[in-house]
């Protein structure tokens, strides 16, 4: 039943248009995982001294000028470990004492932030995405069941990217666009969609298994993405299965 619920979060996140449906669906999915607190940050490097940061957010009014407060980022170890790597941090209050920084723990603590699950992913050409779910609850002991909540959270990640960057910064998708997928392509892409392997796409399709592959990959590429799940979630987001 959670895998499923999951799921459909992931699908109502492509789907979304808007920053307030981005959020909202953000939001959504993070209480079906015990978290109160959500985060997705664009961070676009134009230079070297030249940062943009795009971002959706559910903090509450009177401590978002806070979170928005870039240079508050210089000395948050969460924050420092987005930048840095790209593996997820699991955080709480130990984390910002071993850093030197408490006081920064006990000024967002009553707000929401007393622990949480934060990913990084970076990209070509200075592209950043940071994401997470922060709670006012303790992370789960047993370690199977926090490596699980580790891997919802990426997966909802990884969903939530594409949408952040077309929502936030349509520009820098712009390059991304590609060409037309044709039917074929489109047809391959939508069973792939839908779990089938090439050799079973080749029969539904009345294809050898080798054209399969070739429109697969044309339509990898003409979506200008690497893999046939990224591909997937663009045709989703652009309403190709329509």
């Amino acid at each position: 039943m959670r895998r499923k619920m999951l799921r459909g979060r992931c699908l109502d996140i492509v789907r979304a248009r808007t920053e307030d449906e981005l959020r909202q669906h953000l939001v959504a999915a993070a209480a079906d995982l015990g978290f109160g607190r959500v985060s997705a940050t664009v961070v676009l490097d134009h230079s070297r001294n030249c940062t943009e940061f795009l971002g959706i957010h559910n903090a509450p009014a009177d401590y978002a000028p806070y979170y928005d407060d870039r240079k508050a980022s210089v000395t948050c170890p969460v924050s420092q470990h987005c930048k840095r790597f790209s593996t997820p941090i699991v955080w709480d209050q130990r984390d910002y004492v071993a850093h030197g920084v408490p006081d920064c723990w006990d000024h967002q603590a009553p707000f929401g932030y007393r622990t949480g699950i934060s990913i990084a992913t970076h990209m070509p050409f200075g592209r950043h995405f940071f994401f997470g779910f922060d709670s006012d609850r303790a992370m789960p002991t047993k370690p199977t069941t926090l490596e699980q909540l580790v891997k919802d959270v990426r997966m909802l990640m990884y969903h939530a990217q594409d949408v952040a960057f077309e929502i936030l910064a349509p520009e820098t998708r712009q390059a991304e666009k590609g060409q037309a997928l044709n039917a074929f392509e489109l047809e391959a892409l939508r069973w792939s969609m839908d779990g089938k392997s090439p050799s079973e796409i080749s029969e539904l399709m009345n294809l050898a298994e080798a054209h399969v592959r070739f429109h697969l990959q044309n339509a990898i590429l003409k979506l200008g993405c690497r893999t046939k799940h990224q591909a997937v979630l663009r045709a989703l987001r652009r309403n190709l299965f329509s």
